[in-house]
């Protein structure tokens, strides 16, 4: 499988480590972008290529990844990543191999778990609609767009803004509603997050600290250390 991550990063690099680890380990090439010479240092030690960009327009910012991704390794698959999402073992091989002759692979629902002050809270989003987490789209979607599927001149809403310029450029994704492979978003009381986890937790399915579930299928989460 020959598929790229790209993450934009802005903080947590606590979190960033161990998801970069964990792609990088798993034999993903992955570039980042962003402008912090900390989060810059951390990625080239570790093997991961990096992207000067100014965090503002995000659309901007995340073109510029994808964009080095496409003239510098050409890759089968692209993946939209985040510091705060995981895939559990075998989802991406599967994502790539169930892709056919759609644009790309989306799921519908995927949990959070969210490191609180005392207690670690896992909540089941279940969802109908297509996730910015865990899309994969495929080189043919990204050349066509030449390499920057997100509007350029947008700081939100960019899961939004991608799915929305693929499905308008006339492709489809195959949506993926089954439970056998997980992806996960975790959320940490000292960063400020794009969603609010509140709102998952309440309309969620609530798996408390989800220790055995986590065991299962994210292991790595359970010793974890975040800062």
């Amino acid at each position: 499988m020959n598929l790229c991550v790209i993450i934009p990063v802005h903080g947590r690099l606590s979190l960033l480590a161990w998801t970069l680890d964990r792609l990088l380990m798993a034999g993903h090439k992955v570039v980042l972008v962003g402008n912090d010479f900390e989060a810059e240092d951390m990625a080239l030690t570790m093997g991961a290529d990096w992207v000067w960009h100014p965090n503002r327009p995000l659309g901007t910012k995340l073109n510029a990844g994808w964009r080095y991704a496409m003239e510098v390794y050409d890759p089968d698959f692209y993946l939209m990543g985040n510091a705060s999402d995981w895939y559990s073992s075998g989802y991406l091989d599967y994502a790539c191999s169930q892709v056919g002759n759609y644009g790309g692979f989306a799921v519908t629902n995927k949990y959070y778990l969210n490191f609180g002050r005392r207690e670690k809270r896992l909540v089941d989003n279940l969802g109908s609609v297509p996730r910015s987490s865990g899309l994969v789209l495929t080189r043919e979607v990204v050349r066509d767009f030449d390499g920057e599927p997100f509007n350029g001149v947008m700081d939100s809403d960019l899961d939004w803004s991608v799915l929305t310029n693929v499905k308008d450029a006339g492709y489809q994704l195959k949506v993926y509603r089954e439970l056998d492979h997980k992806v996960l978003s975790i959320s940490f009381y000292k960063w400020v997050n794009a969603y609010s986890y509140e709102g998952y937790w309440h309309r969620g399915v609530r798996m408390g600290d989800g220790r055995d579930w986590l065991r299962e299928y994210f292991p790595d989460a359970m010793d974890m250390t975040l800062w």
